[in-house]
């Protein structure tokens, strides 16, 4: 239950990373509760809907012998490929969607086209997936973990920093040098945060190809704390790092 609910949360909670692409299009009057409710609704009704189609989908698997046929044989794939074939020709157009929606698009060169990421990404994703299928079940519940490790340790250091070192007050931000890299801070104490969260995931998670001495010794049965314990280490790292930094930095 502690690894299915730490998936859920990484999952919604992923969506603070790019929160500042989509809000930076509200006008600069916006309430603050506006923008709350407008990223709580979208993210709950997409994220909601969508697990509870898949807990109906998987519970067919044993009400139904076909169904949990077809996913013993070829996983999720074939299990939506069987939910879909009763409408022909859309349930495998829906199929197409489904597959191509596993791209995202994230330019780094203002100047290279967003087709030629597409094309890269696309490239990545389907050579994964050939490489991948013959346990996909597998290797998509660890990847999707691997996700949420990083997610931990983003929210953390932004949370903090928000709330300590701004003081919960956008009045401490200065927009005005958003974009001059001589006078905003040179993000160390992130990056060595960062470390040292990546080395408490490695000891506290738990995967099919690697176990952690924290979870062996806290559980025999496979628990999964690589997200609980990139999230404290880098809690606590953070914080003096930034401190040394606004000390002998000074920004």
């Amino acid at each position: 239950m502690l690894n299915f609910g730490t998936s859920c949360f990484s999952a919604s909670v992923a969506w603070s990373s790019i929160a500042a692409d989509y809000n930076t299009y509200f006008p600069e009057d916006t309430s603050q509760l506006t923008i709350y409710l407008l990223t709580y609704i979208g993210n709950a009704v997409g994220i909601v809907t969508v697990e509870l189609l898949g807990a109906a989908v998987y519970t067919g698997t044993y009400q139904n012998q076909d169904w949990a046929d077809v996913y013993e044989r070829n996983n999720v794939g074939g299990l939506l490929d069987a939910i879909l074939s009763p409408i022909g020709v859309f349930g495998k157009l829906c199929l197409i969607f489904f597959a191509l929606s596993a791209q995202v698009i994230a330019p780094v060169f203002e100047r290279i086209p967003r087709a030629f990421y597409t094309v890269i990404g696309t490239g990545i994703y389907l050579s994964f997936a050939v490489f991948t299928a013959s346990r996909f079940n597998d290797v998509l519940a660890s990847l999707l973990t691997v996700i949420s490790y990083s997610t931990a340790i983003f929210i953390v250091i932004v949370f903090e920093d928000h709330l300590i070192f701004r003081r919960c007050s956008y009045k401490n931000y200065d927009f005005s040098i958003w974009d001059n890299r001589k006078v905003l801070p040179i993000s160390l104490p992130a990056m060595l945060a960062g470390l040292v969260g990546v080395v408490g995931v490695v000891l506290g998670m738990s995967q099919t190809w690697f176990h952690g001495p924290i979870s062996t010794a806290i559980s025999k049965t496979n628990l999964d704390l690589g997200f609980e314990c990139g999230f404290i280490f880098t809690a606590v790292t953070y914080p003096l790092f930034r401190c040394l930094e606004l000390y002998f930095v000074k920004r």
